[in-house]
């Protein structure tokens, strides 16, 4: 529940019209924690995945949608890590 409050509080700051150098530096370490967050869950998550993957490798249709999910979480992984980078410049 904590997350749900910081993400309102950026958006009631964002909409003001003058947000501060500070602000937004703020912000971005919020938003970067968040995001840090995420990407460990979808490792997590992944690993999970591949380690079902590889004592399920008789079972084809599991096996094609194991690959599928693991493939999405790569994906939104390098997308999550892409933001990452994109805010440390911000920082």
């Amino acid at each position: 529940m904590g997350g749900r409050k910081k993400i309102e509080e950026i958006g009631e700051k964002t909409s003001s019209p003058a947000m501060t150098q500070e602000d937004i530096i703020t912000s971005t370490k919020t938003v970067v924690q968040g995001l840090e967050t995420l990407r460990v869950e979808h490792h997590q998550v992944l690993n999970g995945l591949q380690a079902c993957a590889d004592t399920e490798k008789t079972n084809t249709s599991s096996t094609g949608l194991n690959d599928e999910k693991i493939s999405l979480l790569k994906k939104s992984i390098e997308m999550i890590e892409l933001a990452m980078g994109e805010a440390q410049v911000i920082r």
